[in-house]
C-alpha cells in the first residue's frame, strides 16, 4: 500500500479505485475545452448547488463519478452521497480520476479507450459503446489505438473527455476549469501543480 504525508491509497475495486502508481514528469498540456474561471478554480462547496442544478459528479468535485472504496482518497471528505466520493476541491477530484485512470494502463495493462472506457464504464451500467466512442472521438483518438498515459498532454484530453461524458458538456466547460483540470493531471503525473 502507497502511504502518503495525508492519507493511504490502495487499488480497492475493478471500477473508480486507486492504487500505488509510478510517478513520473512531464508537461501537461490539457485540451482548450474548460471555459470556467481559467485564471482561477471553479470548485463548489462539496454538496452545494450554486444557483442551478448540477450534476452529481459537480455537486461532489468528482467529476469522474468515482465510487466509495476502502482507502480514503486524498482530498475526500465527508458528503451525503450514498454511492460516489466528495471531495474537497474539483482539483482533488480530478487527480484522483486521472491517478486511476493511469493504473489502468500501468497496472491493468489497459492502453486503448476502448479497453479504459470498458473498466470506467462497465456494460450493464452504461451505454459502454456509445461512451468509447464519445471518448474516443472528444479526446482525438482512435477506440483501438493505443494510447501512452506517462504524457500529461494525452491524459488531460482522456480525463476531459470522460468529465464531460460523466457531466455533460457544457456543465463540465462551465464548472471545471482549466486550472483544475491542469493541476489534477499534472499531480497525477508526479509533476508539481
Amino acid at each position: 500500500m502507497n502511504v502518503s504525508k495525508t492519507h493511504s491509497e490502495a487499488n480497492v475495486s475493478k471500477t473508480h479505485s486507486e492504487a500505488n502508481v509510478s510517478k513520473t514528469h512531464s508537461e501537461a498540456n490539457v485540451p482548450n475545452g474548460p471555459q470556467a474561471a481559467a485564471t482561477g478554480t471553479a470548485s463548489v462547496t462539496p454538496g452545494s448547488s450554486p444557483g442551478q442544478a448540477l450534476p452529481r459528479g459537480l455537486r461532489n468535485n468528482n467529476p469522474g463519478n468515482i465510487r466509495h472504496g476502502i482507502a480514503p482518497w486524498r482530498g475526500e471528505v465527508p458528503g451525503d452521497d450514498p454511492d460516489f466520493i466528495t471531495f474537497d476541491t474539483m482539483t482533488d477530484g480530478v487527480r484522483a480520476m486521472a491517478r486511476l485512470i493511469r493504473n489502468y494502463q500501468t497496472l491493468h495493462r489497459l492502453d486503448t479507450v476502448a479497453a479504459i472506457v470498458g473498466r470506467w464504464a462497465p456494460p450493464g451500467e452504461n451505454d459502454t459503446a456509445g461512451y468509447i466512442a464519445y471518448v474516443a472521438e472528444s479526446a482525438g483518438v482512435a477506440p483501438d489505438a493505443g494510447l501512452d498515459l506517462s504524457h500529461a498532454a494525452m491524459l488531460g484530453r482522456l480525463v476531459y473527455a470522460v468529465i464531460c461524458r460523466e457531466n455533460g458538456q457544457e456543465a463540465a466547460e462551465r464548472w471545471v476549469s482549466a486550472a483544475d483540470l491542469l493541476a489534477g493531471v499534472r499531480e497525477a503525473c508526479g509533476g508539481p501543480a
